[in-house]
């Protein structure tokens, strides 16, 4: 049965389908109605030409099982699962009209009060989940709905349990979804173990939820730039106070309980659910309960030690009494109790207030405060000094280097300008010094630039070295352009392609270069072998696999005269037309409106 002519009729004898109101990647949903308990529902119908692809079967099956399994308000739950005639799979969810909280997001900051309340519906939601075992693990504003019920219009529905973590026993013959879950989870709202693909528990969900809350108070999420520089920043830089991110003036308390959701280190992170709803409705009231309650609990919003979990508080002597209008001393408490200090940091603020606030009659008053270190150089006069370096020559590069040796950048600059006067050993030696120095400059475009050069030049297995390695996902996408691009030399060309079938570059493979690598190696073995790989094209590929995809349309180049169909098994369905109107669909990335390749722009570097 064709999906198009699905309206009006019904499915599997008591659902009525009565109108589409959504469509993605994976199937669409349409609006219909129980024709025996005359009950309006939400149809989840997978795309026909997906159905024979088992880890996308299983992602409607954990939807179905999680959703079923978690009885609570707010969660649209699931009421059938099964398959049709023609082996199209179906969900039956509640019907559920509303918002998503991805639309309250762009709109910009939210009130104090409201950001909390939502915060709070959905932290109810995951505790019901956790308690029966199961990990969201793709918790974001898209997947809550803003539903107006009793008079409100923030009523929470948490959707879409298509990649959860659920118990081994809720579903038969379970198995962990990797690339599937990789490439449908979403980076701005992972927990670094989860990016980094180690085994999560419900603290992803509460990381998640974390990044939710900043973004609501913020307008923004804490780590901007390239989803590709997400873990980076994670991993290396501290959490953003909101007020230095946007400008926007977030009580110390409120703040310090976002960043306990938000600690990279899963086992100082705030563990529960439970705990996350217990703080969050003392926050609640402290901004919405009655004067009475709000004037008792006004203290959790402003001391950001009040909501730090018990473990971590050490003991504190008592601060000498100050003014509520010492902002100052206020503001340095909170800049040092959430360094990452924990307990430790609330004593060290304490101490700059006792020096900072009027000293009681009794007390002498303290030294004075050290005056602070000169600053280094700033990031801008260090770009500024480089540039300056670069129209001057290598030497120069050279020279600034020497002054700055712990400063990576400058020698990826240099790496590329010794590449354009064919130096590449120093090349290769100066990306491989930038990149020690500092792993995250494998996306650097001179550092892409000048291996790209570097590979094709007297370098080529040091460039190759450095690509398969340090450069990661960013080094196997610069070989399969040296195995792809037209102007590269045989041997190189060929060089790249044993590269591209190697285990180490498989390991740091973008999906969507694992999928162009697999579509290569079937195409030396069987039409069932590049039918599996097709099947994944709609969800993993990107732009360069449209190209493949439509050489694969043809049905002629074998046999003896060359006019026999390679491949005859891929010719039902519409397999074709799905997969490339689907990745076409993705290609413009909705933050910048710029396309969406999947590859580096290395051999346009500088």
């Amino acid at each position: 049965m064709s999906e198009d002519s699905l309206i009006g009729t019904v499915i599997s004898e008591r659902y009525r389908v009565d109108a589409l109101v959504g469509e993605g990647a994976m199937g669409r949903v349409y609006r219909g109605e129980h024709v025996l308990m005359k009950k309006r529902v939400a149809i989840k119908l997978m795309h026909r030409e997906l159905s024979s692809v088992p880890e996308i079967v299983q992602r409607f099956e954990r939807e179905a099982h999680a959703a079923a399994h978690i009885d609570h308000p707010h969660v649209a739950s699931c009421t059938d699962f099964g398959t049709l005639p023609d082996g199209t799979v179906f969900l039956v969810l509640e019907y559920v009209e509303g918002r998503p909280l991805s639309a309250l997001v762009d709109e910009g900051p939210q009130k104090l009060e409201r950001a909390l309340e939502i915060g709070l519906q959905i932290a109810s939601a995951l505790e019901s989940a956790h308690g029966r075992g199961i990990v969201h693990r793709d918790m974001k504003p898209d997947n809550v709905l803003l539903v107006e019920r009793d008079g409100g219009r923030d009523f929470v529905k948490v959707l879409d349990f298509g990649i959860a973590k659920v118990p081994a026993a809720a579903v038969q013959g379970d198995r962990p979804i990797t690339q599937i879950g990789m490439v449908y989870g979403t980076p701005e709202y992972m927990a670094p173990e989860q990016a980094l693909g180690q085994e999560v528990d419900a603290r992803a969900d509460i990381y998640a939820l974390g990044v939710i809350l900043y973004e609501l108070l913020a307008g923004q999420r804490p780590y901007g730039g390239p989803v590709t520089g997400l873990l980076g920043q994670q991993l290396s830089q501290p959490i953003p106070l909101i007020k230095e991110r946007t400008g926007v003036v977030v009580p110390p308390g409120v703040e310090a309980f976002i960043r306990q959701m938000l600690v990279t280190d899963v086992s100082a992170r705030i563990a529960t659910a439970r705990e996350v709803i217990e703080k969050l409705r003392i926050l609640v009231e402290a901004t919405s309960g009655d004067p009475a309650r709000r004037r008792m609990l006004s203290s959790h919003l402003d001391d950001p030690r009040m909501l730090a979990p018990a473990s971590s508080q050490a003991p504190v002597a008592k601060a000498p009494a100050r003014r509520r209008s010492d902002r100052r001393g206020r503001g340095i408490l909170l800049a040092l109790a959430l360094a990452g200090l924990g307990g430790g940091g609330a004593v060290l603020g304490l101490t700059y207030l006792e020096k900072h606030s009027p000293a009681p009659a009794a007390l002498a008053p303290a030294p004075p405060a050290p005056e602070p270190p000169p600053p280094a150089t700033t990031e801008v006069d260090l770009l500024h000094a480089t540039e300056v370096a670069r129209a001057s020559g290598v030497e120069a590069l050279q020279a600034l280097a020497q002054k700055h040796p712990a400063e990576g950048s400058i020698h990826a600059v240099l790496s590329v300008e010794l590449a354009k006067t064919e130096k590449y050993e120093e090349a290769v030696d100066a990306a491989r010094h930038a990149l020690e120095l500092d792993p995250r400059l494998n996306e650097n475009k001179s550092i892409r630039g000048a291996l790209f050069r570097a590979a094709q030049g007297t370098a080529t297995s040091a460039a190759f070295r450095l690509l398969e390695g340090p450069m990661g996902s960013e080094g196997a996408d610069i070989i399969y352009d040296l195995s792809t691009k037209g102007g590269v030399k045989p041997r190189v060309k060929q060089q790249a392609n044993q590269f591209l079938l190697s285990d180490s570059v498989r390991a740091v493979a973008s999906p969507g270069l694992l999928l162009l690598i697999d579509l290569t190696r079937a195409e030396s073995q069987s039409c069932e072998a590049m039918l599996e790989v097709v099947q994944r094209a709609a969800l993993q590929g990107d732009m360069r696999a449209v190209e493949r995809l439509e050489a694969l349309e043809s049905k002629t180049g074998c046999g003896p005269k060359k006019k026999d169909d390679c491949y005859p098994c891929l010719r039902t369905g519409g397999l074709f037309a799905f997969a490339i109107s689907t990745i076409k669909k993705r290609a413009v990335l909705p933050e910048t409106g710029e396309a969406a390749t999947g590859g580096t722009s290395a051999a346009g570097s500088p």
